[in-house]
């Protein structure tokens, strides 16, 4: 099994235990960057009256055993 998906903070756990596992990499999406692309949206159409972009995008990373402590990725 090999395993690579979103969910990083579900993934760390395999990773985390330090047991073998097939979960090779997970898409890390920081929450706390998420909320501030949010706010800061909501701030300037509050503010300045600038539309609602149609998409918006808060910057993801890959995450793997070897690099998930140091992501920022908090693991629950």
């Amino acid at each position: 099994v090999i395993g690579v998906g979103l969910g990083a903070y579900l993934a760390c756990r395999d990773w985390q235990s330090g047991k073998p596992s097939g979960m090779r990499a997970a898409l890390f999406i920081n929450g706390t960057e998420v909320g501030a692309l949010a706010v800061q949206t909501m701030v300037d159409r509050l503010r300045t009256g600038k539309a609602f972009p149609p998409e918006a995008y808060a910057p993801t990373s890959m995450v793997d055993p070897g690099n998930w402590t140091t992501s920022g990725l908090t693991c629950s």
